[in-house]
């Protein structure tokens, strides 16, 4: 099915390109990617030595872009699995039960989204400090609501069907429903969402990176 769809063949294959390049790309890179040669500024790409150039100091665009690969990739998997996992669990909870603890969560969630996300997380890497590990803790807990929409919405139909109300009758726990019954079959819309939001958390984490809250020198 895959081969006969010629796009998103050709999306896969630069997909998985980027991948291999943010895994291997920095063994690859031809310089060192901090290393300043101030005789070298603004090379031109396609200059003997620097396929894309050089910088203002005179390092090598190709070689920061290989490692910078690596970093945003690292950034955006690790925001969008705490994201996952806390809109997935709070999804799963509101629509499974509903009732208050339902009206809770689904307030919680539209105060989130009243906030603008960079404007949270400049504040909340202000609080943790400047670094990569700050930007993923506070990128992926602001940006589980999106998850946890999703999820409720295919719970509260999920939770109605003939083989879980069977579980159900039989005597089942609503933990080992909604992890064997329930759970596996919301997969699919929220890994969909998930591509989504890889980009975004590196986006968010390029705005906090210029404004020096970011990947630090």
């Amino acid at each position: 099915a895959l081969s006969r769809n010629k796009i998103t063949l050709a999306g896969s294959l630069i997909a998985v390109a980027y991948l291999l390049a943010g895994l291997i790309g920095p063994a690859l890179a031809p310089h060192d990617y901090a290393r300043q040669d101030l005789m070298v500024t603004f090379l031109r790409p396609g200059a003997p030595g620097h396929l894309l150039g050089t910088d203002n100091y005179g390092r090598d665009i190709l070689s920061r872009l290989l490692v910078a690969i690596r970093v945003s990739l690292g950034i955006g998997f690790g925001v969008t699995a705490i994201s996952l996992m806390i809109g997935t669990l709070a999804g799963a909870i509101a629509g499974y039960y509903r009732g208050w603890v339902d009206t809770l969560i689904s307030g919680i969630v539209e105060l989130t989204w009243g906030f603008p996300l960079i404007l949270i997380a400049v504040i909340l890497t202000g609080a943790l400090g400047p670094g990569l590990k700050a930007v993923v803790l506070a990128v992926g807990l602001i940006n589980w609501a999106g998850f946890a929409r999703i999820v409720r919405g295919e719970v509260l139909t999920l939770r109605e069907r003939e083989y879980v109300q069977a579980a159900r009758a039989i005597g089942v726990g609503d933990g080992r429903i909604l992890v064997r019954h329930i759970l596996p079959n919301c997969v699919a819309p929220a890994l969909v969402m998930a591509s989504y939001y890889v980009a975004l958390a590196i986006i968010v984490e390029a705005g906090l990176s210029f404004i020096g809250m970011g990947a630090q020198p």
